[in-house]
């Protein structure tokens, strides 16, 4: 515990060893006790001082009780602090004991940190589970009313009203279930055709293609890594990921000129390593491919909800397409890491096993 000895005036009267060290500091006597605090502070702290030295008390560690400091090299770091008015020589002078409480914190933190992504992940196996549900009833009444439809449109007069309006009918019916089918893959219930498939050249395949849609302004930057082992995954689904990736870059550059970075490589995933999104990986190494852009960016909260059915921010999106995404990784065993600040950008990461890994 470091420990200081303060007088009416806040000048330091003495300091422990422990006390120069946290403060990286020799010559502490003497100082003012305003210049351990950062500036943005001393002010508050100089009234808190005086106020204090009308009405004296014991004051011990605890709640309530934490600052930020500064060391003399300029360094930040939180501490706790007690005091303890006493006399020395006939003069009342303040005890401050004073404990750094770093490690503290970032425990508390981790802590915290942990126990919002247990609830996410727990709010998101609920969705899907619901989603998975809804979906499956929707199939089947899908079912009998487009099978219904198409046999009362072979018996419609072609290039009738009736016809046209059946028509409209069967393709309504389509678009929902398509719709039904998204909400299938974020639940994680769609059918896979596992086989192995080299990540870096599927990507180099689909940014080829959509070079031709990307508009002018966009220029695409490709750094795919040569020689991959090979992952275990439904090339079409995988492909559909990557490729609902792209276009989202893309759209969130918006019309002024701007960039989409596309990388595929192998990263190592550390224990305990924070997942954003998706599944809590194995620790271990991983095929990614990452998707940077140069567009607005996302604000915490549209993170934290941007996999959930039917949330977005687009005026005439149904909130179903990176649900899907969610799924479709979910169900390979990978996860999703994301990445974005406001005015700057955004980056997500896909990150799949190897085929020689179980999947997760």
């Amino acid at each position: 515990m470091a420990m200081v000895v303060v007088d009416s005036e806040g000048l330091l009267l003495f300091a422990t060893r422990k006390a120069r060290l946290l403060f990286r500091d020799e010559a502490l006597v003497g100082k003012c006790v305003e210049d351990l605090i950062v500036p943005e502070l001393r002010q508050k702290h100089h009234e808190h001082r005086e106020g204090f030295a009308t009405r004296p008390r014991y004051r011990e560690m605890g709640r309530g009780r934490e600052m930020e400091a500064q060391r003399a090299d300029g360094s930040r770091f939180p501490v706790e602090i007690g005091l303890n008015p006493v006399e020395r020589n006939g003069t009342a002078v303040v005890l401050c004991s004073i404990a750094d409480i770093t490690e503290r914190l970032a425990v508390v933190e981790e802590r915290e940190a942990m126990l919002k992504q247990g609830l996410q992940q727990e709010r998101l196996h609920s969705l899907g589970l619901l989603a998975g549900g809804i979906a499956h009833d929707f199939n089947n009444l899908l079912l009998g009313i487009m099978g219904n439809v198409q046999i009362a449109l072979e018996m419609a007069e072609a290039e009738s009203l009736a016809a046209e309006c059946l028509q409209d009918a069967k393709d309504a019916s389509q678009q929902a279930a398509d719709l039904a089918s998204q909400l299938t893959e974020f639940a994680g219930r769609g059918d896979l055709r596992l086989r192995e498939m080299d990540l870096s050249t599927a990507t180099n395949q689909m940014a080829g293609m959509l070079r031709e849609l990307v508009p002018e302004h966009v220029t695409v930057h490709l750094d795919l890594a040569a020689g991959l082992p090979p992952v275990h995954a439904d090339q079409i689904k995988v492909r559909q990921v990557v490729m609902n990736l792209i276009s989202n870059a893309v759209q969130a550059v918006g019309e002024q000129p701007g960039h989409v970075w596309i990388s595929c490589g192998q990263r190592d995933v550390v224990p305990r390593e924070p997942a954003v999104q998706g599944t809590e990986l194995e620790p271990g190494r991983y095929a990614f491919v990452e998707v940077r852009d140069s567009g607005c960016g996302m604000p915490a909260e549209t993170i934290e909800r941007m996999f959930e059915p039917f949330f977005t921010t687009k005026s005439n999106g149904h909130g179903l397409g990176l649900a899907a995404t969610m799924g479709i990784v979910r169900s390979h065993g990978g996860g999703l890491r994301v990445k974005s600040t406001e005015g700057l950008g955004t980056t997500i990461t896909l990150l799949l096993p190897f085929a020689d890994q179980p999947l997760g």
